[in-house]
């Protein structure tokens, strides 16, 4: 940070979570919320959205897949989730609950997988109606993540019952 750094003002606000996703993505908010270290300066964030990703299916929740470029040249590839900005859509998702779960797996869960296992969470907070995800991009580590049309082949689906028998077996 440069000695003149201000907090974000969603860091003062009651609900300390930003409002849209081009706050979140503005470079200091990103440091203030990943912690980065001063001596790691945001050079520039570029969206790197895969191929064929359409996103949220219920067209709700906010999502982007980004590349945070450093000063010192080095680069981290990231997926950011939030909330809604549509105040009935968020309502309707918290009154099932799925944010709270949400929340309580990354924060208390996730952390006890084998990190193969489980998705690398950097940021979790979830305040009132609102909610904010930052996590590593699992397409950047190879892997394909499918919808609910897509099939699978014999391979992806010993896979998947393999992880899911060692998560049962931690």
């Amino acid at each position: 940070f440069v000695e003149d750094y201000v907090l974000p003002k969603f860091s003062k606000t009651k609900k300390g979570i930003p409002k849209s996703m081009e706050e979140v993505l503005q470079p200091a908010n990103l440091s203030f919320l990943m912690q980065y270290p001063g001596s790691k300066r945001i050079d520039r964030i570029v969206e790197r959205r895969p191929e064929g990703v359409v996103g949220d299916g219920a067209q709700g929740t906010r999502r982007a897949w980004i590349e945070v470029i450093f000063a010192d040249g080095t680069s981290q590839r990231l997926f950011v989730k939030l909330h809604p900005s549509d105040i009935m859509i968020r309502s309707f998702i918290n009154t099932i609950g799925l944010y709270d779960n949400e929340n309580f797996f990354f924060q208390n869960i996730a952390t006890t997988i084998p990190p193969h296992l489980s998705v690398l969470t950097h940021y979790s907070k979830k305040v009132g109606s609102r909610c904010l995800y930052i996590q590593e991009d699992l397409y950047d580590s190879g892997h394909t993540l499918l919808s609910l049309v897509d099939t699978c082949d014999d391979q992806k689906i010993r896979a998947g019952l393999a992880a899911l028998a060692e998560l049962h077996y931690v």
